[in-house]
């Protein structure tokens, strides 16, 4: 009987430990997702900013703008708030996966 209870106890450790190390996976993933996100937003950010500067001082150099061009700019600014929005999304998201992560360590700590 006490070999199956150690058994039992041994299948059990085994599964929550299989479970905090695919939480640490899942939450190490997501960590990765939303650093790489960040960074893909800023780029984007950057990009449609160099493109809307281009339009603008190009009209202010000719001394006019084209409805083209305004509608051009238009979506640069659009496109640069959504990316905004996104980004603080994504920035939020880093930091309490960071956190996450952070604790996750501590308790492993405090376990040994």
């Amino acid at each position: 009987m006490n070999n199956l209870i150690d058994t039992a106890f041994l299948a059990a450790k085994i599964a929550t430990l299989n479970n905090e190390k695919a939480k640490l996976f899942v939450d190490a993933a997501s960590f990765a997702y939303n650093v790489a996100e960040v960074s893909r937003l800023q780029s984007l950010i950057v990009e449609y900013s160099q493109i809307c500067n281009y339009v603008v001082l190009n009209a202010k150099h000719k001394g006019f703008y084209t409805e083209e061009e305004h509608k051009l700019a238009s979506d640069c600014q659009r496109h640069i708030q959504e990316c905004s929005q996104q980004l603080a999304k994504h920035r939020t998201m880093t930091v309490v996966d960071g956190i996450s992560l952070l604790l996750d360590a501590l308790n492993g700590l405090e376990k040994k």
